[in-house]
């Protein structure tokens, strides 16, 4: 046997046996929403810190869990030491928005640099509300106290170019919770493509979200009571930003969200049978997620097969992504479980419920590149060899 065909037995053998083992389910997927791994290892930092709400903030932790991503909880402490560098996302719960600026002007840099350079921030409510360039209360002229000099404050993270505004009278008076119809006004979008006409989303206290006028903002959804922006997404630098006024994180027809109990003596068990929110409000967030941190890269490398497999894999190895299309399939776009660079030579280890792979590859000075596949739904078997020098 020659070395060529060494190479191949050694690879058909090592993805033989680490096709072996089997995923076990999700745990914390229930009431109906399968667990998915299109987020498989994204690294979300969730802010449990001064003023973030007990039950938004567990419900956000849950969901995350659900879509298969590692989640770190990070006060304003981490943030001003820099941890943010090891993640890939900041998300922001509703609560107390004025304790959010226990991060300082030094935090806030820290986070906008953070999405400048290509991270995804996602904000509810409060953490909408923290996000904009300038805020207007108009329910309570006390609250919050006047030393916080609320409008236009330095300390506002200043992402989203424009007004908040609320909370929002018409839907139910402040300090109080009920459902409110969102319209969903923009189905070319990849947050909002495949979602309906419009959902059912707790409201307890968000604001409108007004853009500038010349601001580059995509406004997604519309509160149906007043007309205003809801829900909107735009970029930030190299980054992506996602802000929703009220809170999709909560799942009034399930307890995956882990609410109840909450320790602050809501009723939950009581709201949520008389609240309704007509199925999950995850999906959007799924979508959010998969815009946040799937469109902020391109691919570094493309290979395709050379023997007429009709096989293609494309890398991007600063964020240890991948996508592996088959005549069969798009397996869509994966989070390496292993992904190894060194110099010119990259190796890819992969494993979840749906595909294994193994992958040798040399950068496009070289252009080689050797993988091996397993459909574990379907048994069925991939290769792909792109040939030295030949694309």
């Amino acid at each position: 046997m020659d070395k060529k065909g060494l190479a191949i037995l050694l690879l058909w053998l090592l993805i033989g046996l680490y096709g072996l083992s089997s995923d076990s389910s999700n745990a914390n997927a229930s009431g109906g929403l399968q667990p998915c791994d299109e987020l498989y290892e994204i690294r979300v930092a969730l802010y449990n810190g001064s003023g973030a709400w007990y039950d938004g903030t567990l419900a956000m932790e849950k969901m995350f869990e659900w879509m298969d991503c590692i989640v770190t909880t990070v006060n304003g402490e981490d943030i001003i030491s820099g941890c943010l560098d090891g993640f890939d996302v900041l998300a922001w719960p509703g609560g107390h928005y004025p304790a959010y600026w226990e991060v300082g002007l030094e935090g806030k840099s820290k986070i906008q640099e953070f999405i400048s350079d290509g991270g995804g921030y996602i904000g509810m409510c409060a953490g909408a509300w923290w996000a904009c360039d300038y805020m207007v209360w108009m329910a309570d002229p006390d609250y919050p106290p006047p030393e916080y000099k609320v409008e236009g404050d330095e300390l506002n993270l200043d992402l989203f170019p424009g007004v908040a505004r609320g909370p929002i009278e018409e839907i139910t008076p402040f300090y109080t919770g009920t459902m409110t119809r969102i319209n969903i006004v923009d189905h070319t979008h990849p947050i909002t493509s495949s979602l309906p006409d419009h959902m059912q989303i707790l409201y307890w206290g968000g604001p409108h979200l007004l853009p500038y006028e010349s601001a580059d903002v995509t406004i997604l959804g519309r509160y149906d009571v007043t007309g205003t922006p809801a829900i909107v997404a735009f970029e930030y630098g190299d980054g992506r930003v996602f802000l929703c006024g009220p809170h999709p994180e909560i799942e009034e027809d399930s307890g995956r969200d882990g609410c109840p109990p909450d320790p602050e003596g809501t009723d939950w068990a009581r709201l949520k049978t008389e609240w309704s929110d007509e199925g999950s409000d995850w999906p959007l967030l799924l979508e959010a997620m998969k815009w946040l941190t799937h469109t902020t890269f391109s691919w570094n490398y493309v290979f395709e097969d050379t023997y007429g497999r009709d096989t293609t894999l494309k890398i991007n190895t600063p964020h240890k992504f991948f996508q592996f299309i088959t005549p069969d399939k798009d397996y869509g776009i994966r989070k390496a479980t292993n992904m190894t660079v060194g110099g010119r030579l990259m190796i890819i280890w992969h494993k979840n419920s749906e595909l294994r792979l193994l992958t040798i590859a040399i950068d496009t000075q070289i252009d080689f590149c050797f993988a091996y596949a397993k459909d574990m739904q379907t048994g069925n078997w991939y290769l792909l060899i792109d040939k030295r020098g030949t694309e």
